[in-house]
């Protein structure tokens, strides 16, 4: 199964609802997995820290999450998304 962080949306350019996940292989397993800039340089860490940085703005302009629709059976249609809302609460 897996984990998924509801309270967190991004957006599809499709409209899809998106949520963060939990990498379920490699180094990042278990993790949350974001970039600040660019597509090359992504990074992980966990529920705590992911939540911090997106209450600091940290992924109010370029930073992106890896996310996945809410729907989703595996992770094949993943993208790095900007959050749009966060505990209900629009961020855009």
């Amino acid at each position: 199964m897996i984990e998924i962080l509801l309270d967190v949306v991004g957006k599809k350019t499709n409209g899809d609802t998106c949520h963060p996940y939990k990498y379920q292989r490699g180094p990042m397993t278990g993790m949350y997995v974001y970039t600040l800039n660019g597509n090359d340089n992504f990074e992980a860490t966990d529920e705590e820290g992911l939540r911090n940085m997106i209450e600091s703005g940290q992924f109010n302009h370029t930073g992106r999450i890896r996310m996945i629709p809410h729907n989703a059976t595996s992770t094949a249609a993943a993208s790095a998304l900007n959050v749009v809302s966060y505990k209900r609460i629009s961020l855009t």
